[in-house]
């Protein structure tokens, strides 16, 4: 086993974080591969992805918001999301 690496999630990412998502999370508290895409497009400094052996083992991924509402879906898809709000939500760790 290769030393693990933290870097930025790319969209050539979403397909492996999607699986990684499903297979954490049950049913609908897994996000979308469509909500996983838009968060890495719309803030990936908040996506980051730990690679081992050349391939994403797992994935942290955040938004910041000057309020949080998690039952919000539109803040689940960062469209709230400021990075100069002083509020970050961790979303999944996995």
């Amino acid at each position: 086993m290769s030393t693990p690496l933290f870097r930025q999630a790319t969209p050539a990412d979403v397909n492996r974080c999607y699986e990684i998502e499903t297979l954490a999370y049950e049913g609908d508290e897994a996000a979308t591969r469509e909500k996983i895409a838009t968060r890495i497009q719309r803030y990936p400094q908040g996506f980051i992805c730990m690679e081992s052996d050349d391939e994403v083992a797992g994935f942290i991924n955040a938004g910041c918001a000057w309020e949080v509402v998690m039952s919000d879906e539109a803040f689940k898809e960062l469209v709230v999301h400021d990075p100069d709000a002083p509020n970050a939500v961790i979303m999944s760790v996995v």
